[in-house]
């Protein structure tokens, strides 16, 4: 049998939250860690992982109509370079989603964990698009240590 990382993680929202310019997306509706895992997600923006190490990361969001989006993927405060989302939805009545999926080294912690956040950049308030359905996420991200 072999080795697998329990450093495992996935949160969404399902929410039609506001993300204020500079504010953080918030994973209020759902999260899951493995047992035993080094990432936690406490409901917030924030999401700690006490290992370093290379991980993949997936995320995406849904925005609705006639919005222009831009998020950055920070790790410990900074964005990653590449590893943002942009976009301008149109105006066909439902939302548009976005996502994208990056391989990212992070460092061994010393005294506290990295923090990972998705931030928006766009220099204004949006809204993540809710479909009024609780099973339809408005925002996701997933969290996985590769060995």
């Amino acid at each position: 049998m072999g080795t697998y990382s329990r450093d495992f993680a996935f949160a969404y929202a399902t929410n039609a939250q506001v993300v204020t310019s500079n504010g953080v997306i918030s994973f209020t509706s759902q999260n899951f860690s493995l047992p035993g895992s080094n990432i936690s997600i406490n409901g917030t923006g924030a999401i700690h992982i006490n290992s370093g190490g290379y991980f993949q990361i997936s995320y995406g969001y849904t925005v609705g109509n006639n919005i222009t989006s831009k998020i950055a993927l920070l790790v410990n405060g900074a964005p990653v370079p590449g590893a943002g989302l942009q976009g301008r939805a149109g105006t066909r009545g439902h939302g548009i989603g976005f996502s994208t999926t990056v391989i990212v080294n992070l460092p061994n912690p010393t005294s506290s964990p990295n923090i990972i956040q998705l931030q928006n950049i766009s220099g204004a308030s949006f809204t993540l698009f809710n479909a009024g359905s609780t099973s339809l996420p408005s925002a996701y991200i997933t969290i996985i240590k590769l060995m």
